[in-house]
């Protein structure tokens, strides 16, 4: 049942990342149920969510976890009234950190790497999602037209983002200096990706450095930039 679970979500065209949180969500329905969930009935499912939230799980989180259940239900065992009567948590509403012109200013005045350098501006000018910034492509960046093909983001849609001429110029310098081959951000090895972690630690250090006090992540430049 796993792997037709699993099947199901591919047939759908769900992202890895969305495959690996819903099958988990369902191994942690299996762990509370303590047994197969293949005869699992909406009653459970109230009850798992009712103790989850009683943990402190955040409504968020439980969203995800109805959402991955409902899956399974629907789709894989091919009951979907069984979730039809169990009410859908709402979702948290919090404003994002956004840093101020001047942290901006600030974090990028310590950044001395040029590599470092492009990716957290192309995060903060054009917008983009840390997957879409690993996944670029040197041919994604379009001079003429002044935009960047985004391949594949967000819901598996294709988009194009903005490209400025103080960024153009400052991706021009990065290729000059590293020049990259394919992908415009590549990893240790040229032709696989910057690993995911990397870019969220060294913005950490950089804003410690920076003396930014706020919580920030990757996702925050793209608040900054909106």
């Amino acid at each position: 049942m796993r792997q037709r679970y699993i099947d199901d979500l591919r047939l759908r065209n769900s992202s890895p990342g969305t495959i690996k949180v819903y099958v988990h969500a369902v191994e942690r329905f299996t762990r509370f149920l303590g047994r197969s969930p293949v005869d699992a009935t909406g009653e459970d499912l109230r009850r798992y969510l009712v103790a989850e939230i009683d943990r402190g799980m955040s409504r968020s989180y439980c969203v995800i976890q109805r959402n991955a259940l409902r899956h399974l239900f629907d789709q894989t065992l091919g009951r979907p009234e069984e979730i039809e009567a169990v009410p859908r948590p709402k979702r948290e509403r919090r404003l994002p950190v956004v840093l101020s012109r001047e942290e901006i200013r600030r974090l990028f005045a310590v950044v001395k790497n040029l590599k470092h350098k492009a990716l957290f501006m192309v995060a903060y000018d054009a917008g983009l999602r840390l997957s879409e910034i690993r996944n670029l492509q040197l041919d994604d960046i379009d001079s003429q037209r002044m935009v960047i093909r985004v391949r594949q983001g967000k819901g598996k849609k294709d988009r194009y983002a903005r490209l400025s001429t103080g960024l153009l110029q400052l991706l021009r310098d990065y290729w000059k200096a590293c020049r990259p081959e394919a992908l415009l951000f590549p990893g240790a090895c040229k032709h696989k990706p910057y690993d995911l972690a990397t870019p969220g630690h060294l913005l950490k250090k950089l804003c410690r450095k920076a003396r930014i006090t706020k919580r920030v992540s990757m996702h925050t430049l793209r608040s900054a930039c909106a």
